[in-house]
């Protein structure tokens, strides 16, 4: 851990030491001060601060904003053909994890939202997360074998693609594509007005989860219920990319002469579902519906899971998933209270419940903050729906997946950021290693994959003492690859500086 990340250790172990003390007096008051303390730190804080935030049904906090002048000042720099077209800006701003947005007019009379990253946000995430990993081998996952090394890396690599805002532009464009003309609103972008630290789009009115909550009848509730569970369904399964940050202030509504509109925002971090990872899905509803055990695991471990963490509750993980698909399996008109994913995994698993948190993969936690949004806003409204005509034409398309894409009992892979070939249940032929600096791809090698055996040497020196530092035990690697039978994975993906070392067998 370097200084400036000991410096984020110890300014959250000072957080974490003054909300123990307030906890003798008063929960809910250590609760509030260890969410605004986070919530006021831009980057990793601010966005664990929103899932407590959601958690607990109380006001999620967000950094200060930057002032006005600050902000021009950054939009003349960083986007001088922005600022020559600006005609006025809101001093007002809606504050985030990662930055502000801000209401404003072209001169051509557009309004537009623009979205302004703080300043060094990118700078101090790499420490934060490395923070908070030296805060997390503290807690009880370090018992059960938590991979903290590719954990803190895919973390880390996904906080950063979001401070790229022309990533987010990409993502936001696949959506709007998808869901132009429909009853889901997104934002549409303008390119030229936008840079990596600063994203214009149209500006689209909608009301708040609380404001509608509080506001609308008990039919509008559940108009928006089963808009948002379609939606939520077919992004996962249509579109096959989830929107991974569904806190309250990502969405709203909209009441239109055409009915009601569910209005989205905020896209940088979104969660890839490819074809056969939906169907792995199907396969564990359905062995869960059969109540096969072997199948339950074996799905799990397509999906990414570790087979040898799931091992000592092999025996619960039949009536876990019976608690995590309740929903598809109840019959009558379905009330999101009747669903709580972390009191099951409390009442089957007990403590347990380390032993399946650290045996997911790291992106599933991603596809979990999707469903905890969506559950959230259902809470919210104090509704529910009937998810079973919803979730009727998803169950009869994913059957017929589902023999394209059969279980095998080989699969290995890491989940839907691996490079993976179709054909996974085959023996790789290769062994693939590309290093990168920055987008320019500098070397790409292909080697026979009996090179496995020698991973240790493609490596630079530089290359392994990173490896080290980060927890990733390249011997581990090549074993499990070779006990896997070499099936073709991904295999690690590593940072050097402005370097990228990428790994794989195919």
């Amino acid at each position: 851990m370097d200084l400036k990340a000991g410096r984020e250790l110890v300014r959250f172990a000072a957080i974490g030491i003054e909300s123990a003390v307030r906890r003798a007096f008063s929960a809910d008051d250590a609760g509030r001060f260890l969410s605004q303390s986070l919530g006021e730190i831009p980057g990793a804080p601010a966005k664990i601060a929103q899932l407590m935030g959601m958690r607990s049904f109380k006001e999620i906090p967000s950094p200060p904003p930057m002032n006005i002048n600050e902000v021009k000042t950054i939009i003349s720099k960083e986007c001088p053909e922005l600022s020559e077209n600006l005609e006025e800006i809101s001093a007002w701003a809606k504050t985030a994890s990662l930055g502000q947005t801000h209401q404003a007019r072209l001169k051509s009379g557009e309004i537009v939202a623009i979205k302004i990253q703080y300043p060094e946000v990118v700078a101090t995430i790499s420490a934060q997360v490395d923070a908070i990993f030296g805060v997390a081998g503290f807690s009880p996952a370090r018992k059960y074998d938590f991979d903290v090394g590719s954990t803190r890396i895919f973390l880390r690599q996904k906080l950063l693609e979001e401070t790229d805002y022309r990533m987010e532009q990409q993502n936001q464009l696949i959506f709007h594509n998808r869901y132009r003309g429909s009853a889901i609103v997104i934002p549409s972008t303008f390119e030229q007005f936008s840079t990596s630290k600063i994203l214009t789009q149209t500006w689209e009115e909608s009301i708040s989860l609380a404001s509608f909550s509080a506001s609308s009848s008990v039919d509008q509730k559940n108009t928006v219920a089963g808009l948002f569970t379609a939606w939520l369904l077919d992004s996962m399964f249509g579109l096959g990319v989830m929107h991974s940050d569904l806190n309250p202030s990502n969405y709203g509504f909209r009441l239109s002469d055409d009915g009601i509109k569910l209005v989205v925002y905020d896209f940088g971090t979104v969660t890839s579902l490819p074809s056969k990872y939906s169907a792995n899905f199907y396969h564990w509803i359905e062995a869960t519906r059969r109540e096969d055990e072997e199948s339950v695991k074996l799905a799990l471990s397509s999906l990414g899971f570790s087979s040898s963490k799931l091992q000592p509750i092999s025996k619960k993980l039949l009536p876990l998933s019976r608690a995590i698909f309740k929903p598809i399996f109840q019959q009558e008109f379905w009330m999101a209270d009747q669903w709580c994913l972390q009191d099951a995994l409390d009442e089957i698993l007990g403590q347990d419940k380390w032993w399946f948190r650290t045996a997911g993969p790291p992106w599933f936690m991603y596809l979990m903050r999707s469903i905890q949004g969506w559950h959230h806003a259902l809470l919210a409204m104090g509704v529910g729906v009937d998810f079973q005509k919803i979730w009727a034409p998803w169950q009869e398309q994913l059957r017929f997946l589902a023999v394209a894409y059969p279980l095998v009992s080989s699969a290995s892979f890491s989940g839907p950021l691996a490079t993976v070939s179709p054909s996974h249940a085959l023996v790789a032929k290769s062994l693939k290693v590309r290093v990168k600096e920055g987008d320019e791809t500098i070397v790409e090698l292909s080697l026979p994959a009996g090179a496995l055996t020698d991973l240790e040497d493609l490596l630079p020196e530089s290359v392994k003492v990173r490896c080290e530092h980060d927890g990733i035990r390249l011997d581990l690697i090549r074993q499990k690859a070779l006990d896997s039978g070499s099936v073709p994975q991904e295999l690690f993906l590593a940072e050097n500086g402005p370097r990228s070392y990428e790994v794989w067998l195919e």
